[in-house]
């Protein structure tokens, strides 16, 4: 898909808009190769119809610069890149969407800059969710190292691709397509030499939930904008019980759980999570809870 370019600082942003009306601002989330159309491109042609809808990479993934410096951006930093790309193309207020590591940064922007946020949508994000405590963790956190762990060295575009099946019921050829372009582009691009630069806080898993304890956990009760958590009943990484975890902190949250759905669930049930995200948009806090 086209898009164009606007300078964020000293990063040159990627980004593709379409449409009018109220801004939905879909944010991706973190993994190698991952970015905002591979994510959303679904969602930008569905909501575009009758909303602004902005899809953007973020610093250090997909098309938009990486640091200067050569030195990944962890999540606080590129919440900074976000707020400032969001001023950059004219956003006052707009609803935000977060996938994974993007529901983070949706989050962290709502607390910080709430008349930025005036809808909150939190999409399996593991990077939002609390902790279960005791042995309840140990089963989604194995299936988080089995997913996010392996050698970028190493990993042909075969093996990646393997990999994303294990994020997705559903891999069609045009899912499948963006995959292996974006694989191609994040090596060309230097992504792996970045993704080594990963600081503690992003590849320990203790100090990575240490950091959303810090900003996220005990926080989200003043939160006031509408919120609505999407959720995926067969997501290994990011199990029910923890969005269910993170609603109970969120006062004024409504939440859908999805079956037959991982970790991409844009992807895996597209008709159903836009037929629920339009409805609710329409209406926002109608429902505590729903599956479909």
């Amino acid at each position: 898909m086209d898009g164009q370019y606007i300078q964020v600082g000293a990063i040159n942003t990627f980004f593709i808009e379409q449409g009018k009306g109220d801004p939905i601002v879909f944010i991706h989330g973190a993994g190698f190769a991952v970015d905002g159309v591979l994510t959303w491109w679904q969602q930008l042609k569905a909501f575009s119809v009758d909303h602004r809808v902005i899809v953007f990479d973020q610093v250090g993934f997909g098309r938009s610069d990486l640091p200067a410096d050569g030195v990944y951006k962890g999540r606080e930093e590129r919440v900074d890149h976000v707020v400032a790309f969001l001023r950059a193309r004219g956003i006052e207020q707009a609803t935000l969407v977060g996938h994974s590591e993007g529901g983070y940064i949706a989050l962290r922007i709502a607390q910080q800059f709430p008349g930025l946020a005036n809808r909150l949508v939190i999409v399996n994000s593991g990077s939002a969710s609390p902790m279960l405590g005791g042995d309840r963790d140990a089963a989604w956190l194995a299936a988080a190292d089995e997913v996010y762990n392996y050698d970028l060295d190493t990993m042909g575009v075969e093996e990646f691709i393997e990999r994303c099946r294990r994020e997705s019921f559903v891999l069609d050829d045009v899912t499948e397509g963006l995959y292996r372009r974006n694989f191609a582009h994040a090596h060309a691009a230097g992504h792996r030499a970045l993704a080594k630069t990963f600081s503690h806080a992003e590849k320990d898993m203790q100090a990575y939930m240490a950091l959303q304890s810090q900003y996220i956990d005990g926080k989200l009760s003043g939160l006031s904008q509408p919120a609505l958590l999407m959720w995926s009943a067969d997501d290994p990484t990011v199990p029910v019980e923890r969005g269910l975890a993170l609603q109970r902190l969120m006062p004024n949250s409504d939440m859908h759980i999805f079956a037959r759905a991982q970790h991409m669930l844009m992807h895996d049930r597209s008709d159903a999570f836009d037929a629920v995200l339009r409805s609710w948009l329409r209406s926002p806090g109608r429902a505590a809870s729903s599956r479909t």
